[in-house]
């Protein structure tokens, strides 16, 4: 049985004809700023470029590209410096910054600035999807946005063998957000009906501000489980699906490791899942999430389907293909 869902390839945004080629790879400096816990997302992509990265060198500005990772409110800080340089300060944009001012409290006049005065001056934008580059460009009128996924390594992830005929699903998300858990919630009647059939359980795993309300909601059922904060390489290493329902993410890093481990991918019609291009299977209903259920209770369907996430993970995803688009975009916002 042939379960494999429809995709649209998302194109990567085209230079222009008439844009001035930049500067060769090796031409290029830069200094990341503000590196949060999760920095090496970027370092590492950057490290398999011929470009020349520092963290937070003593003089930042002298260098061609200041990148800006984790900046969150200091960020208007970092245009200020940037205009009077030559440097380049490109905004490393990890969610939806948009959603997240949404979110923020504070002042009006202070969220009126960073709207219309910070997030518009920064020299150039790379968003973790073509999605949200495009969006920060509708939302701010700059040019220079740019996307470049996660780098995942499947050496550094289970490598799951499929012989079980139950299903031990899990999700690995936060919990910050409402609309990361909604979905979740939804799915719980269908999951629950159809491993009651056939066998297994559904993990979801995480922590955050909705927990609570997640584990009231899940009380109910007998094949679904709120299983709070985890080690998520013995977890992938326990687990033979993923299920991945969200309305918000962008390129959640839970996916690449699912895929990466070997494990089919079943998320919701999220756009940004539909236009991922790679081997997710989509549920746009109920009836599409039970049939794929049942039929990923096949322990050959899941292996044959491990492999081939495996494989997009290592052709799309190596440190190497991430960090050519960074390269490409430093380029393109330098000519």
């Amino acid at each position: 049985m042939d379960v494999d869902s429809t995709r649209r390839e998302q194109s990567q945004p085209q230079t222009p004809p008439d844009t001035p080629a930049g500067p060769a790879e090796a031409e290029i400096s830069i200094a990341v700023r503000y590196p949060g816990g999760r920095a090496e997302k970027l370092l590492r992509p950057l490290s398999a470029t011929d470009m020349a990265v520092d963290v937070e060198p003593a003089d930042p500005y002298s260098y061609d590209i200041v990148i800006a990772d984790n900046a969150d409110r200091d960020l208007g800080k970092e245009v200020l410096r940037d205009r009077l340089t030559d440097s380049k300060l490109v905004y490393r944009m990890r969610g939806d910054i948009f959603h997240e001012l949404d979110l923020w409290e504070m002042a009006w006049y202070k969220e009126l600035a960073a709207r219309r005065v910070v997030l518009p001056n920064v020299d150039g934008v790379i968003a973790v999807t073509p999605r949200l580059a495009q969006k920060y460009g509708r939302q701010t009128g700059l040019e220079q946005c740019h996307a470049a996924g996660l780098a995942k390594d499947p050496a550094n992830w289970p490598n799951k063998d499929h012989y079980r005929q139950t299903i031990e699903a899990v999700t690995l998300t936060n919990m910050n957000y409402w609309k990361k858990i909604a979905p979740i919630v939804e799915w719980a009647s269908v999951v629950e009906e159809v491993l009651a059939d056939v066998g297994g359980h559904w993990r979801v795993c995480g922590e955050g501000k909705h927990s609570d309300r997640l584990e009231r909601a899940l009380s109910g059922y007998d094949h679904v489980t709120h299983a709070g904060y985890v080690d998520a390489d013995a977890q992938l290493a326990q687990s033979n699906l993923m299920l991945h329902p969200s309305l918000l993410d962008g390129q959640p890093n839970s996916i690449l490791e699912g895929l990466a481990s070997r494990l089919p991918v079943i998320t919701n019609d999220f756009h940004e899942f539909v236009d991922y291009g790679g081997p997710l299977e989509i549920a746009s209903t109920g009836r599409e999430l039970e049939q794929l259920l049942r039929a990923y209770a096949d322990p050959e369907l899941r292996a044959a389907k491990g492999i081939k996430g495996e494989s997009y993970i290592d052709t799309h995803h190596s440190e190497r293909a991430v960090g050519e688009k960074y390269v490409r975009a430093c380029q393109e916002i330098l000519a």
